[in-house]
């Protein structure tokens, strides 16, 4: 059977996770597929997006996805959250038409989402395959905040059974269990790889032989912090991958180094960080130890926390201790700790062979019977 002509790929506006896993996806994706024409709908940064995604690729905003509403990028403002799943299920039936025109309008072969639910049902509603690809879903997120009571549970149900008849659900390590998808498919980490450029970052820092660098980024979603609170930063040099208010001398913006965010990371003595799914891995895989601040009950941490503890260095640290910068001892203490091997990034490859796989044959197969169809 034919290859797919036109995948259009949906990615949640939550953060900038789930837009960094997708794009070495889709880079190696067209390595596999020559010839697919890729149509993105996404809230992330036009500019960014456009470093990291195939040329010719069309961007569209995103479609009907929120994730969980925040407060910050370590809360969760649950009754936002809520009030929008609620009012979404309660017009249902109208979001799912608009979402169906508007697919089949962009007449797409096949559709991947990562990870809204309302492009996978109208997929299913146009008859167009889809696949879902992530290392969590909104069923569980939804379930773990609302409680599976009355018509919360309904909801709940209604957003697994989209779900689960999705192609297939590709789940990148480490992802939460999911053990009621039929559909679930376990792939290998999704991370991309650092060059190594310590010496040129250290040298733009004015770093001495035994100063260490820390680049801070608490993901995609703001977070209000004062540097200007903190106190002398004695041998630490303090990246600042994010916004931050006020000034200290200690504290350099990113933007103002010109390095790629990935050999940032990997030219770092440490990352300084929330538990997200990007940071977790492309720490681990590139060796860097992680500082970590916990999120408040975001029920995906245990799992990111348990890998990285057998994958890599970690170390958390209150939000307070964040917020007044007394992060020294911490970092002294998890730069000793032993360095494990580090984990291969093997799930690019993997999920892009087999996403290719099930674009030529228009249905998920496994990898014996791809092989055995292209022989």
């Amino acid at each position: 059977m034919s290859a797919a002509r036109h995948l259009v790929v949906d990615i949640s506006p939550h953060g900038l996770g789930h837009a960094a896993m997708t794009l070495p996806v889709l880079a190696a994706l067209v390595r596999h597929q020559p010839g697919l024409r890729l149509t993105v709908r996404s809230a992330a940064p036009r500019d960014w997006l456009r470093s990291q995604l195939p040329p010719g690729t069309r961007l569209l905003p995103a479609a009907g996805d929120l994730g969980m509403a925040m407060h910050h990028a370590l809360g969760v403002d649950v009754p936002a959250s809520l009030c929008w799943y609620r009012t979404m299920f309660a017009h249902w039936e109208r979001h799912l038409r608009d979402a169906t025109a508007a697919l089949e309008a962009l007449e797409a072969d096949a559709l991947l989402s990562n990870v809204g639910f309302l492009p996978l049902a109208a997929a299913a509603r146009a008859g167009i395959p889809a696949a879902a690809f992530c290392c969590l879903n909104w069923a569980d997120l939804y379930e773990h905040y609302a409680g599976a009571r009355g018509d919360d549970a309904a909801l709940v149900s209604q957003l697994r059974a989209i779900y689960a008849g999705a192609d297939v659900f590709l789940a990148p390590e480490p992802s939460m269990p999911m053990a009621w998808l039929p559909n679930r498919v376990a792939a290998p980490p999704v991370a991309r790889l650092g060059r190594d450029r310590r010496q040129e970052l250290r040298q733009r820092l004015g770093a001495g032989a035994d100063d260490q660098v820390v680049l801070l980024s608490l993901g995609g979603v703001a977070f209000p912090l004062d540097v200007s609170a903190w106190p002398p930063l004695k041998g630490v040099k303090v990246v600042a991958g994010m916004p931050v208010t006020g000034t200290h001398p200690g504290v350099y913006p990113a933007a103002g180094l010109d390095l790629p965010w990935i050999d940032l990371l990997a030219s770092c003595d440490a990352v300084l960080t929330k538990l997200g799914y990007g940071t977790v891995t492309e720490a681990a895989c590139n060796g860097i130890p992680v500082l970590h601040v916990p999120r408040g009950g975001w029920p995906e941490e245990p799992n990111l926390l348990e890998w990285l503890q057998r994958h890599g260095r970690c170390r958390s640290l209150s939000r307070e201790t964040l917020v007044r910068g007394g992060f020294g001892g911490f970092l002294h203490d998890v730069l000793r700790q032993p360095a494990p091997p580090r984990p291969r990034p093997d799930g690019v490859e993997q999920v892009a062979k087999s996403l290719a796989a099930w674009l030529r044959f228009r249905r998920w197969v496994s990898r014996n019977e791809a092989a055995t169809q292209a022989h």
